[in-house]
């Protein structure tokens, strides 16, 4: 045992006297800093450019680097011209624990300069902050943005009160130089009160794939969010999908129905509905809704 003992240490000191030197230097750095990622749209076929981009994907020279929450600053181990990809990452219906690559933006992706030790902001070749547009063959088929005649949405059987096209400039929601005259409200009085929409059309939706619904929204009572599906073999089916919590300030939300589109037997067609409920009690209560788009 003891002559075991004494050649394993001769092979290890063997092992690390072979080594060479440029095995052990520790490889410096470069940086790049991302502070966030942009939308890029034609307003008048798919509607808003708001997001709520939250994570990038990163590849260097088509190599996986990492997830960062924006704004984010990372190492990189190469220098000179370097190409790096980002994908864009939403939180699936508004929570963090479901962090993932929106399936319709395209990437972005550019040409860096990289000196070690030096940090590098991602921008596009002209200096302006990075932006990804939808993939070509995305499917918009809902856009509501309240600002046509008629709308998208009808009261649901059951709902207790109406949809208001609302212009009150003061409560607007506002995106950058996008034009927008008008919203969406409901109000819910003082009573047991249910507010529902639905989407007037009904959707074939194909199996398989994702299915999202973006909406900006402000709100002083809980909203649900949901499918109501036609199936084939068991009727009409109300799914609720998610449900967001009050907000005083604008945000925007992705809710995915791949669940409501996937899991449910012989569907014909979907609507989308957007609910609320109020009690007694709780005072009046009024929510706010805009840019609602179904995209597949």
């Amino acid at each position: 045992m003891q002559k075991l003992y004494f050649a394993f240490i001769l092979a290890l000191f063997g092992c690390l006297s072979s080594c060479n030197k440029e095995d052990l230097v520790a490889i410096t750095p470069s940086y790049v800093t991302i502070d966030s990622v942009f939308v890029e749209t034609n307003l008048s076929t798919e509607g808003t450019a708001s997001h709520r981009i939250t994570t990038v994907w990163v590849e260097v020279n088509g190599v996986a680097q990492g997830v960062y929450e924006l704004p984010a600053t990372f190492p990189v181990t190469t220098t000179g011209s370097t190409r790096i990809r980002i994908d864009a990452g939403i939180n699936e219906n508004g929570t963090s624990s479901t962090r993932s690559v929106y399936p319709f933006y395209a990437p972005y992706e550019t040409t860096l300069e990289l000196t070690a030790l030096d940090t590098v902001l991602y921008r596009k070749p002209d200096g302006s902050l990075p932006s990804v547009k939808y993939f070509p063959s995305t499917d918009i088929v809902l856009i509501e943005d309240f600002e046509g005649i008629g709308l998208n949405l009808e009261i649901s059987p059951n709902s207790d009160t109406n949809i208001f096209r609302l212009t009150d400039p003061n409560l607007l929601y506002r995106w950058n130089n996008e034009a927008n005259s008008a919203i969406g409200a409901g109000y819910l009085p003082d009573r047991n009160t249910i507010f529902e929409v639905r989407s007037g059309d009904d959707y074939e939706i194909p199996q398989g794939g994702p299915v999202f619904l973006e909406m900006n929204y402000k709100t002083d009572v809980p909203i649900v969010v949901g499918m109501y599906i036609n199936s084939l073999s068991a009727g009409v089916i109300q799914a609720r999908t998610a449900q967001i919590n009050p907000s005083e300030t604008w945000k925007k939300i992705y809710i995915s129905f791949y669940s409501e589109v996937n899991g449910y037997p012989n569907p014909l067609d979907f609507k989308i509905f957007v609910g609320a409920l109020n009690l007694e009690g709780n005072g009046t209560k009024s929510l706010f809704i805009d840019n609602l788009k179904l995209v597949y």
